[in-house]
C-alpha cells in the first residue's frame, strides 16, 4: 500500500507540475528576498508554492501547519497536522500569506479542503510515514 501511495504521489506531481511552472523555473523564487527563513526575513511572494493550513477550533480558525502546492488542487503536508478522525470541513488553506494574522490581504487566496489522504502506514507515535495530501475545493 505504501508503494501505491508513493507511485500515486509521483505520478500526480509529474503529470501536473508542468501546468504551474516550467522545469527551469520550478523551485526558484520569483521575487528577490519577508518571512523568516534560515534566520533571515524573506520578501513577499518569494515562496509562492508555500501554503498555510488552518483548522477550525469551535468558532476560531487557527494556523496549524504548512504545506507545498503540488498542482492547482493538491497540497502535500505532514500527516500529524490532522486530528483523527479527519473532518475535511475543519481545514482550510491560505496561499500567498505573508503574515499568519493578515488573511484578508489582496494577494491571499483562500480555499476550503475537500479531501485529505493520510499515508496508510503513518505512525503517530513515531511520526513514521508522516505525509498527507490535501485536496482543495476549488483550483488555486
Amino acid at each position: 500500500m505504501q508503494l501505491i501511495f508513493a507511485v500515486f504521489l509521483i505520478l500526480l506531481t509529474g503529470y501536473t507540475s508542468g501546468k504551474l511552472y516550467t522545469v527551469k523555473d520550478c523551485g526558484k523564487a520569483s521575487v528577490p528576498q519577508g518571512r523568516i527563513v534560515d534566520g533571515e526575513v524573506s520578501k513577499r511572494g518569494k515562496y509562492p508554492w508555500m501554503v498555510s493550513i488552518h483548522q477550525w477550533y469551535g468558532k476560531k480558525l487557527r494556523p496549524i501547519c504548512g504545506g507545498t502546492i503540488l498542482n492547482e488542487n493538491w497540497i502535500v503536508t505532514a500527516a500529524h497536522c490532522f486530528d483523527q478522525p479527519i473532518k475535511e470541513s475543519d481545514y482550510e488553506v491560505y496561499v500567498g500569506l505573508f503574515s499568519l494574522t493578515k488573511t484578508n490581504e489582496p494577494t491571499v487566496q483562500h480555499r476550503k479542503s475537500s479531501k485529505i489522504i493520510i499515508q496508510c502506514q503513518y505512525n503517530e507515535t513515531r511520526f513514521a510515514e508522516d505525509i498527507a495530501l490535501l485536496k482543495t475545493s476549488t483550483p488555486i
